[in-house]
């Protein structure tokens, strides 16, 4: 099999206008969400409820990711982009069309379970750039993702002024569904090694080995537990830093909250390609000096008199992230096989999942207790560990990919065998 098509360049170039545009989908609906979930009937309690419909997704997605991730190293990863897409665009559709709040939770309940349209887009150019290059093809990704997430809520609210929430769900389905058909309509190139049809029988054991094996690599499951603690981190003050905001200014709150959140995509989009030159020569020191940067700067924003330099703050926060970012995919990537790299993004994506759920409610019960800038600084800590973990395996992080994973314990491998003698049948 071979690492990589012949026509790589414009396989990154296609599918980082297909992040772009799915990313501008994903970014129209949250700010709406709570909007929605008054107009369908919700009078009372209503943060608490947009907050279930925000976290469900995770939930979710999270869930089905090392799935997805399994079944994309099997079938491909371009089938995944355009099941995740179309699937996405119809629970838009469904959600558009919702008459209570148990529909919505609901939808977004489906939609985590077909998400994966992003990781799945990495995986394929992780599997099909040379290694020499995967930091700027991954790199461009992230740069396209952040674009899309900037340029999203300018569309929504465009859309959401004209048509209202549901039509704004409506403009972000239809984007989902472009980002979906674009693979096929521009004839994406990916080599695939031929594993027979899927059975999903089969399916759970052999996620479950996967993932065991992808733990007993020490390299692997560091990158793992870093990425955990980064993501929570990184959207730990999400719901305390409006109202951290409406403490530095007396008006225009919102504005200035819009300007504040939106300093942070500006920066990854930025820095995500200027980071990947970097992260394809020495990853692990552009790893360590990222996470030491995003530290120092997460603890800034507690300090700040002023909402400029708070946006300043969050600006170089958002250049060390894309630098973490950027440095953890193209690790993953040289640490894993090609053919396991879907089931490696996989974890990876429900890492990042966990994270993005238990970092809002650390960072709400923070803020509440001791205040709107602990999470601050309750965030500098945790990537403070994450760095640790990184300094304790830097020799373990950048090495050649194993060809075969070793099992983790005689039990497990005993399975393995099994599955193997039958051909994955029963």
């Amino acid at each position: 099999m071979s690492t990589h098509s012949a026509d790589w360049r414009r396989n990154v170039y296609i599918v980082a206008g297909g992040v772009f545009i799915a990313a501008m989908g994903f970014s129209i609906v949250a700010p709406f969400l709570p909007a929605l979930v008054t107009e369908v009937g919700v009078s009372s309690g209503t943060a608490f409820w947009s907050g279930m419909v925000l976290a469900v997704n995770f939930v979710t997605s999270s869930l089905m990711a090392p799935v997805w991730g399994s079944i994309a190293d099997q079938v491909g990863k371009r089938p995944m982009m355009v099941r995740a897409g179309l699937g996405i665009a119809l629970t838009y559709v469904f959600m558009a069309r919702a008459r209570s709040v148990w529909d919505l939770l609901i939808w977004r309940a489906v939609n985590g379970l077909l998400a994966g349209y992003i990781p799945a887009a990495n995986v394929l150019v992780a599997t099909n750039t040379p290694d020499s290059h995967l930091g700027r093809a991954l790199g461009l990704l992230q740069a396209a993702s952040a674009a899309g997430t900037i340029s999203g809520p300018l569309i929504g609210g465009v859309a959401a002024q004209l048509l209202g929430p549901r039509g704004a769900m409506l403009v972000a389905a239809g984007l989902l569904a472009l980002a979906g058909l674009l693979p096929v309509l521009s004839g994406i190139q990916e080599r695939v090694q031929p594993q027979g049809p899927v059975d999903w029988r089969q399916v759970g054991q052999r996620v479950v080995l996967d993932v065991q094996e992808a733990l007993a690599d020490p390299g692997v499951s560091r990158l793992f537990g870093l990425q955990l603690l980064f993501s929570m981190a990184q959207v730990m003050t999400q719901p305390t830093l409006p109202l951290y905001v409406a403490t530095l200014v007396s008006r225009d709150v919102a504005l200035v909250t819009g300007m504040v959140y939106s300093a942070a995509g500006i920066a990854t989009a930025v820095g995500a390609p200027a980071a990947s030159r970097w992260g394809d020569r020495d990853p692990v020191a552009l790893l360590r000096c990222g996470i030491v940067a995003a530290s120092l700067t997460h603890a800034a924003q507690a300090l700040v008199p002023h909402p400029l330099f708070l946006a300043g703050a969050r600006l170089a926060f958002g250049l060390s992230g894309s630098a973490v970012v950027v440095a953890s995919g193209v690790l993953l990537a040289r640490r894993t096989p090609p053919e396991h790299r879907g089931r490696a993004f996989g974890v990876l994506q429900s890492v990042n999942g966990a994270g993005a759920v238990a970092g809002p409610l650390l960072g709400g019960a923070l803020g509440e207790v001791a205040g709107l800038a602990a999470p601050f600084w309750a965030g500098a800590v945790v990537i403070g560990v994450a760095y640790w973990v990184t300094l304790r395996s830097a020799a373990a992080l950048d090495r050649p990919p194993r060809r075969r994973c070793r099992p983790v314990s005689p039990r497990a491998a005993s399975r393995r065998r099994r599955w193997r003698s039958t051909g994955g049948r029963r």
